[in-house]
């Protein structure tokens, strides 16, 4: 049916995020992990419904490589959320995390990359124009501006139990579908390609 195109149609981004472990990963800056732990964090694993949020400083497992800990981090994530910061400008690593997850949302076809703004939108003059480009046609949600705590979680994706209601009802009315209907009795005996 897959080689058909007939379900590709009832393949969505929550389908394709059903084995992720977290619903996202925040990349940052350890200089900035004051607002993160203090105030970032806190506002999501505690909002309603609550996120599952994997953070370097405390989901990483000690001795593996920093580079396999990010991709497996952005891989098991629904989202990955920038925190944009002077800091995370200058930092190696943050560029590595937003590449990997750059990549990731390219290669699902799902929009995978927020960016957060805990202040002012810093200076964007000096930083490689590939991120340049991708950070100002990005719509970024300002932690000092009105609504942001109801803009964030708009656009993050369905928690786990959010998810588990929906997909109920949808395998139902896809479990209905009655494949003898659309399909000669020949190409339900024929083998897959």
């Amino acid at each position: 049916m897959f080689s058909k195109g007939i379900c590709l149609s009832v393949v969505c981004e929550e389908d394709i995020d059903a084995d992720k472990v977290y619903d996202a990963f925040v990349s940052y800056s350890s200089e900035d992990e004051d607002w993160i732990t203090d105030f970032f964090v806190p506002g999501l694993e505690t909002s309603t419904p609550p996120y599952k949020l994997c953070l370097h400083n405390r989901d990483w497992p000690a001795g593996e490589f920093i580079t396999d800990q990010i991709v497996k981090s952005v891989e098991s994530s629904r989202r990955t959320i920038i925190v944009l910061t002077d800091n995370y400008l200058k930092s190696v690593w943050s560029r590595l995390e937003f590449d990997i997850a750059y990549q990731q949302g390219l290669k699902d076809q799902v929009r995978r990359v927020l960016v957060v703004v805990p202040n002012e939108v810093p200076d964007l003059s000096h930083i490689d124009p590939k991120f340049k480009t991708f950070i100002t046609l990005t719509t970024y949600i300002q932690a000092n501006k009105p609504h942001f705590w109801s803009k964030l979680l708009a656009s993050m994706p369905r928690t786990i139990n959010t998810r588990n209601k929906q997909s109920t009802t949808r395998r139902s009315v896809f479990l209905n579908f009655d494949v003898s209907q659309h399909l000669h009795r020949d190409d339900l005996t024929t083998s897959r390609l």
